[in-house]
């Protein structure tokens, strides 16, 4: 009896470990029935485990979708064949009635009488599912947008670079990657990419314009917005984006060219006089008029001039010069047509009247003014154009005069800010949209560019306050406009809504910060291992294995400590890892710094970025003693079924719904069994005379509330070899104290019991 006990004792260990384990794991038998399941199921799933136990795979729709039974079904008798499977997706309907995602894993298990079953092992990918799902959308995004991308090691080393890249600089993406970044840059431009990429290291972020180089050689202007990537707090990656400008570039410098054409016209404009004797008609021009109106002295009179006016515009100069003679000021603008050509002029004059109010003569100007109209239709287009810029740019654009007050504020500030087209305007910027605190030291920056120090505030992060009083965060690039003297007039600034990337930065923080205490308070060791073959350690090296995190990471590999026999299938296995996006667990022996051997467990996982693998992370645990025990639990197990076995008493252990998970031979040739498997369809209260059965019930709700039982039964001919036999019947608990079994020992007392009545007989005839 009290090996039996120890048996007990080490199936309780067996529960602790099964019970453990992170994943679901569900234990089949041949026929597809679950016959167990460790608690994960509930915690991940929230199915109940005594929902699922004892029914048949086939019968799970419930819970396995229909187009995912039928792949399970089909490994299932796969892996109880005894082929190989590789690890496969589905879903499951959990408790909640929510679809998640499962990675299964499935291994034959052996029996010692017949047919073995299958263990499977169900690891929760639902939030790897998801994450791969917005990565794939990320990564679409960059692909897809017309702006330029790349990204590059800190020696301009490209790594990636994204369609537009590619082909604005006429290469294809395969030959870019690896590329320096140089090649896309004129050796001119060097010295501006050297004193951008040294603010870009220091400030790790920075925008400005530089020169790029098609294949061809041809050049284009960009304005490059750059941030530096860190990984674990060090600057790994540059990611540049880069914006064609050199159609704006071209078009800014054609308006420059007309302002300038334009300041030479206006100095050497030939304005013309000219003089009307109203009475007469006659009409007398200086010689700056003639060529306006390619004229000669000859034939000049206002109805000649009249006939070179533009025909639309004839009526309207006729008019205007009848209500001048009438005391109405005359200052027009017209059109007229030379050599086909239209020009236009303007026009004033100075009438004068007699006593009695009649018009008798007038002197006026006539300045060729046709450039100016051609500019001022440029520059309209121009004002249009920015006007839709400013309407649909996803920045604030604000222009202050040197008081501090709006003059002009785009869409897109008015939205942010939540007022109305038109409602900021004339309002001091710094009492209407700054938080009350902020405003002396905001007017302080203000200052500073109002009196032209722009290098130390061109780029200033504050909070702004929305009209419903709440606070939104705006990075700020501010710039001067000045006036035709050069004075500073006022400023211009745009300003992104950086409110949500901040509360992202902070909760990065926090993240790193819960990371950095996972690291320091688990008891394992974490490590990554980079693409080029160097790894790092965190603490806890040197307790697992003995080594420093320093002489893991710079005098010995990690891969030398793993013993030579399992070296093999951990290489085999990693280089998987560098193909796709994985997780596994490994299980392996290493060779501590003193020459004792560990068992560890390295859960890694593979990391990739833009398709591109990077590394491994990993953490690696100590499980020396968790195989020691599983070693002992194994061989305690086989000494149970010898014990077992040999012993001539019926020995059963149930279910708490008294189904029967093992008997032993002496059992089955007991009850007339044919094998082992026959056992967990028998009715073991069939056997039992029904005087008997209501005790023998009784002992098992005893055994399963955790008190033993001892009674006597009485069989019946068909159902056991022996009529007479006493049963004992005991709990079995596991590592956390749960009654899961109940355990039976039953001994032949028939002769015993004969005996007994004999004497019953002989006393009774003694009496008589």
């Amino acid at each position: 009896m009290g090996k039996i006990i120890k048996s007990i004792e080490n199936e309780k260990k067996y529960q602790a470990v099964f019970q453990s384990v992170n994943d679901i794991i569900l234990i089949f038998d041949s026929k597809g029935k679950i016959i167990d399941a460790n608690s994960q199921v509930h915690k991940i799933s929230g199915i109940k485990p005594k929902d699922i136990i004892g029914k048949n795979i086939r019968t799970m729709s419930k819970y396995v979708p229909k187009e995912f039974l039928a792949l399970v079904l089909i490994n299932f008798a796969k892996r109880l064949a005894g082929k190989k499977i590789k690890p496969y997706q589905i879903k499951i309907i959990g408790g909640d009635g929510k679809l998640k995602d499962f990675e299964v894993s499935a291994t034959k298990m052996k029996a010692s009488h017949g047919v073995g079953g299958v263990l499977a092992v169900l690891h929760d990918i639902t939030d790897q599912k998801l994450l791969e799902s917005q990565l794939m959308q990320y990564r679409f995004m960059v692909e897809q947008s017309t702006q330029e991308i790349a990204v590059a090691d800190l020696s301009g080393k490209i790594i990636f670079v994204n369609d537009a890249w590619a082909k604005n600089h006429g290469y294809t993406k395969k030959y870019c990657i690896g590329q320096n970044l140089s090649i896309f840059h004129p050796k001119e431009e060097t010295e501006n990419i050297q004193k951008f990429n040294q603010i870009l290291i220091k400030k790790g972020r920075y925008r400005g314009e530089v020169m790029h180089k098609r294949k061809d050689g041809s050049t284009y202007q960009t304005v490059m917005d750059n941030f530096v990537l860190e990984i674990d707090e060090k600057q790994t990656y540059i990611v540049g984006i880069a914006i064609n400008i050199s159609v704006e570039k071209a078009q800014q410098q054609e308006i420059e060219a007309s302002r300038k054409h334009l300041a030479e016209a206006q100095e050497l404009a030939h304005i013309g006089s000219w003089y009307l004797d109203i009475p007469s008609g006659k009409l007398t021009w200086s010689a700056q008029v003639y060529p306006m109106f390619n004229l000669t002295r000859d034939h000049l009179t206002y109805k000649k001039f009249l006939s070179l006016v533009h025909p639309d515009d004839r009526q309207y100069v006729n008019s205007s010069w009848q209500a001048a003679i009438h005391k109405k000021p005359y200052d027009i603008e017209h059109r007229i047509i030379i050599n086909s050509q239209v020009r236009w002029v303007r026009e004033r004059a100075d009438i004068k009247f007699d006593v009695h109010g009649k018009a008798i003569s007038a002197t006026g100007t006539v300045q060729d003014i046709t450039k100016q109209k051609d500019y001022e239709y440029k520059i309209l287009a121009e004002k249009e154009r920015t006007e839709l810029y400013l309407k649909i740019v996803g920045s604030i654009v604000a222009i202050l005069d040197h008081n501090g007050f709006i003059i002009m504020i785009n869409d897109k500030g008015n939205e942010v800010l939540g007022y109305k087209h038109g409602e900021l305007i004339g309002q001091n910027w710094f009492e209407t949209c700054l938080p009350k605190r902020l405003q002396r030291d905001v007017r302080k920056v203000f200052d500073q560019l109002m009196a032209g120090d722009t290098k130390q505030v061109e780029y200033y992060e504050n909070p702004v306050l929305t009209k419903n009083g709440k606070e939104r965060i705006i990075a700020f690039h501010n710039s001067i406009l000045k006036d035709e003297n050069k004075k500073n007039q006022s400023i211009i600034f745009s300003g992104e809504d950086i409110t949500e990337k901040k509360l992202a930065e902070t909760k990065l923080k926090e993240n790193e910060e819960k990371l950095r205490t996972l690291t320091q308070n688990v008891d394992g060791m974490f490590y990554r291992g980079h693409v080029d073959g160097i790894a790092e350690f965190t603490s806890g090296a040197e307790d697992l294995c003995g080594y420093t995190e320093h002489e893991l990471e710079n005098e010995i590999r990690w891969f030398e400590l793993i013993d030579p026999r399992d070296q093999k299938k951990i290489q085999s296995e990693e280089q998987k890892m560098t193909q796709r996006a994985m997780s596994l667990v490994q299980e392996y022996r290493i060779k501590t710094k003193n020459g004792n051997v560990k068992w560890v467990s390295d859960t890694k996982t593979s990391v990739f970025k833009d398709g591109h693998f990077q590394g491994i992370d990993g953490i690696v645990m100590d499980i020396t003693g968790r195989k020691e025990s599983e070693a002992a639990l194994i061989e305690s197990q086989e000494k149970f079924k010898t014990l077992a076995e040999t012993s001539p008493d019926c020995i059963k252990l149930f279910d708490l719904k008294q189904n029967i998970e093992y008997i032993n031979s002496s059992g089955i040739k007991e009850h007339y069994l044919k094998s082992p498997k026959h056992a967990s369809s028998w009715n073991w209260l069939s056997a039992i005379q029904p005087k008997y059965i209501p005790a023998a019930k009784k002992a098992f709700l005893r055994a399963k509330k955790g008190l033993k039982s001892e009674i006597i039964v009485h069989h019946t001919p068909e159902g056991a070899k022996h009529d007479w036999c006493q049963m004992v019947l005991r709990s079995v608990k596991d590592s956390s104290g749960n009654i899961v079994r109940v355990f039976c020992v039953s001994r032949n007392i028939s002769e015993l019991k004969q005996h007994e009545i004999q004497l019953e007989e002989s006393e009774k005839n003694i009496v008589i």
